[in-house]
C-alpha cells in the first residue's frame, strides 16, 4: 500500500520517480503508468504513450481524392463513423485513428463504408458485408 494521506508506518517509499498525482500534472517523459486496485480484486492496469505530434490539420488540398473506411454493427453506426469524419473535415489525425481502429477485421462489424473527397463532391456508401 502507497501512503498518500496520513502516512503508513508499515510502508517506506524510497526516492524513485514515483509520484501519486490527485490534480493535472505536467507529464515528464513519453509514459505514464496507471493502476487501479480494488478490495474486491478488480484490478486494472494501463501504460499509456504520449501521442504524436499533430500534423497538418487537413488531408490534402482536395487537389486528388481522399477515401475513409469504417465498419460497425449497424449501418446508422458506420454513417455515424463516416459523419464524423466529414464534421471533422477530413482531419488527418482523427482519419489515422479511424484506420487503426478498422486496420483489422473485427468480428461482429459485418457492415461497410467508405466517405471519398474529391475536389467537387464527397459521396457516401454503405454497403452490408458477410455477418
Amino acid at each position: 500500500m502507497i501512503p498518500t494521506d496520513n502516512g503508513n508506518t508499515c510502508a517506506t517509499r524510497r526516492a524513485t520517480d514515483f509520484q501519486v498525482v490527485s490534480e493535472k500534472t505536467s507529464l515528464r517523459g513519453d509514459l505514464a503508468a496507471i493502476n487501479s486496485f480494488g478490495f474486491g480484486g478488480s484490478n486494472a492496469h494501463v501504460i499509456l504513450r504520449r501521442p504524436a505530434p499533430r500534423t497538418s490539420a487537413n488531408v490534402g488540398d482536395g487537389s486528388a481524392p481522399a477515401l475513409v473506411v469504417a465498419s460497425g454493427r449497424s449501418e446508422v453506426a458506420v454513417r455515424v463513423l463516416l459523419r464524423a469524419v466529414e464534421e471533422h473535415g477530413f482531419d488527418r489525425n482523427f482519419i489515422g485513428l479511424l484506420h487503426r481502429v478498422h486496420d483489422a477485421e473485427t468480428p461482429g462489424h459485418p457492415y461497410r463504408g467508405f466517405v471519398t473527397r474529391t475536389q467537387s463532391d464527397r459521396v457516401n456508401s454503405v454497403v452490408q458485408g458477410k455477418p
